[in-house]
């Protein structure tokens, strides 16, 4: 009877230190063995940890988003004899071994049968192969475009849009103007352009667009109600 009542005594002594943290946690390597083996992708993490405190750190697990692993590891560094601070975090004391002395080589041992889950980064997620594909045939699209317009360019051919000045004075311009432009325009030769433009064999090519972008604006049949302004912009 005697020795039940002793045995019970000692179990509720063992509870309490268990609870207050002040035993030890048993044998480190055992508690390590146990660990991976339950979250075998901790390594790493467990070490870069280990490194913390054996630089003379204290390491708070409280405050871990991994709430399940809280426990296991207080129980691997009660194994290890580090010190339990009043706000819960640990500690390497002076005269205990580091922590990666005991346990390190089999931590490292570990890394190398584990195959990490695989991670990409925060962000927005990648596109498919075949978006990218597309994307690309687009810039290429785009390049020959870009290319195609610089030729004409260089060929004198391309004229564009009308420079912003150039379309500001003809849209000041009257029905008297417009009507001006669309009688002498249509009354020109078809086969001489610079009379049609109104314009002369000693102007600068420069100044020939401009004459062009402003004679058709001024022409034009959303612009000008005369009723031959479509002929003016078509001989134009």
């Amino acid at each position: 009877m005697k020795s039940k009542d002793n045995d019970k005594k000692k179990q509720r002594a063992y509870e309490i230190d268990d609870d207050s943290g002040s035993s030890s946690g048993g044998d480190p390597q055992a508690v390590v063995r146990d660990l991976l083996k339950e979250f075998p992708n901790i390594g790493c993490d467990l070490k870069q940890l280990l490194q913390v405190i054996d630089g003379g750190k204290a390491v708070d697990i409280n405050g871990l988003a991994q709430k399940h692993l809280i426990k296991p590891l207080r129980t691997l560094f009660l194994s290890l004899n580090l010190k339990e601070l009043n706000h819960g975090g640990f500690v390497l004391p002076p005269n205990v071994r580091p922590t990666l002395e005991v346990v390190g080589s089999m931590i490292t041992s570990s890394l190398d049968h584990v195959v990490p889950p695989e991670r990409r980064p925060i962000g927005p997620e990648k596109p498919s192969p075949e978006i990218l594909d597309a994307a690309a045939k687009l810039r290429e699209a785009e390049a020959e475009l870009r290319e195609a317009e610089l030729e004409e360019k260089d060929d004198g051919v391309f004229i564009g849009p009308a420079p912003r000045v150039v379309a500001a004075e003809a849209e000041s311009a009257n029905q008297a103007d417009r009507f001006e432009e669309v009688t002498r325009t249509t009354e020109a030769e078809d086969d001489c352009p610079y009379e049609i433009l109104g314009s002369n064999h000693n102007v600068s090519a420069d100044n020939i667009k401009k004459r062009y972008w402003k004679l058709s604006l001024l022409v034009h049949p959303d612009k000008c109600s005369h009723p031959q302004a479509i002929q003016a912009e078509q001989g134009l």
